[in-house]
């Protein structure tokens, strides 16, 4: 099957497609480096988000008070994609 898909493709994909199968790529997942990475990133998206939230409720003149239940779907959105992350550091360490 590699074989009749080389035929089609440009000499450039035909390496890349070469490099994919002898596993000359590596994925992002193994780099020594994930855990901070992916530490970066669960940390940064419930902070982004609740900025964003915050700055929207100041824009509309809502009050904290009356936002606290997005605030909430926000902790719980970002718990979800961090056991996620973990999960899957754990699955391909």
């Amino acid at each position: 099957m590699i074989l009749s898909i080389n035929l089609y493709l440009g000499s450039e994909l035909k390496l890349l497609l070469e490099a994919v199968t002898l596993h000359k790529i590596q994925s992002p997942f193994t780099d020594t480096t994930r855990g901070r990475v992916l530490l970066k990133i669960i940390v940064l998206i419930p902070l982004i988000l609740s900025l964003l939230w915050f700055g929207y409720l100041r824009v509309n003149s809502y009050s904290l008070a009356q936002g606290k239940q997005g605030f909430t779907y926000i902790l719980v959105l970002s718990s979800v994609i961090a056991v996620f992350y973990a999960l899957m550091l754990f699955l391909t360490h």
